[in-house]
């Protein structure tokens, strides 16, 4: 329980009077102290280890609790972070030096953080930007404005995992948006995909509801000669159960150093499929629908059972 209900409950229980401050946040701490028949000098002790509080005994069973001042407290810092022209900067990471206390800002650039003394140092990092000290000398409120860097960085491509410069994959993974799948309607969303990768074959078998065969790089020696399928992070043989409105985008990986890590089961290359997820903002409702009409021509007549195709082939 919380330690002011310990003290009332010590109170109800004994002739005993805690005076304190209900302000105090240590009071709301939960405690966790087992003692019968005690006195309640050696309660006190335990009762208060690790707080921040000192208690002391007076006259008429009076207890006085208040803040011990030798304690050194947080000191909390708020401030923003801007770039060089004026603009505030989300994201931020803004950490303590020489420790691992940090926080990032908000929309914003704004951030509040804990240091331990007023005469921190504040450490400012971002994507694009110079890494930046700032000493506090005392501050609760600063405004940080961030130089950007002046060095020249290859776009990189993320591979599952680390990261490799752009250049060295190209036309190795190609991603196609979700709004160019839903375009073309299919019962399976890779058929949507005929013609718009280089090195990616579909083929479309004429069973009503059968997937299409799809080939990345020709046929492999090694597992499975389909590609594997990756679904929200996901493995799966196929994606006939995803509807081809759902598709956020879609990623086709042939090279090899983007497969790694799949393994052997990405031998015949993955396609990476992210879906719709909801979104801050307006709601927005979208109704999409298709029909069509089939008919055959030339309908060829069929026998229609066994004893039929007996008859016929008798005669």
């Amino acid at each position: 329980m919380a330690l002011a209900e310990v003290l009332t409950s010590i109170e109800k229980q004994t002739s005993y009077r805690f005076l304190y401050n209900n302000d105090l946040k240590e009071l709301r701490y939960s405690v966790t102290i087992n003692a019968r028949n005690a006195e309640l000098k050696d309660v006190l002790p335990p009762l208060f280890s690790g707080t921040a509080l000192i208690y002391q005994m007076m006259e008429n069973n009076l207890v006085v609790i208040k803040e011990d001042p030798t304690v050194v407290k947080d000191v909390v810092v708020t401030g923003q972070v801007l770039d060089d022209k004026g603009t505030p900067l989300p994201g931020v990471s803004v950490l303590v030096k020489g420790t691992s206390v940090g926080t990032t800002t908000d929309a914003n650039g704004n951030f509040t953080i804990s240091v331990p003394n007023a005469n921190s140092i504040l450490v400012f990092s971002s994507v694009g930007f110079n890494e930046q000290e700032y000493p506090l000398n005392g501050q609760n409120n600063v405004t940080i404005a961030m130089a950007t860097s002046q060095q020249v960085m290859d776009q990189v491509v993320v591979i599952g995992y680390g990261t490799a410069a752009k250049r060295d994959l190209t036309g190795s993974i190609a991603k196609i948006g979700g709004e160019e799948i839903a375009d073309k309607p299919n019962p399976n969303p890779v058929a949507s995909l005929q013609g718009k990768v280089a090195g990616l074959s579909v083929t479309p078998f004429g069973t009503p509801g059968k997937a299409p065969d799809v080939r990345i790089r020709g046929t492999v020696s090694v597992g499975s000669i389909r590609p594997l399928y990756v679904v929200d992070g996901i493995f799966t043989d196929n994606i006939d159960f995803i509807n081809p409105n759902d598709i956020e985008s879609m990623e086709i990986l042939k090279d090899p150093s983007s497969l790694a890590i799949f393994g052997v089961r990405g031998a015949s290359g993955v396609i990476a499929i992210t879906t719709k997820k909801g979104k801050v903002g307006k709601v927005t409702v979208n109704l999409n629908t298709n029909f069509g009409t089939k008919k055959l021509t030339d309908k060829i007549s069929v026998l229609t059972s066994a004893a039929d195709f007996k008859t016929l082939y008798e005669e």
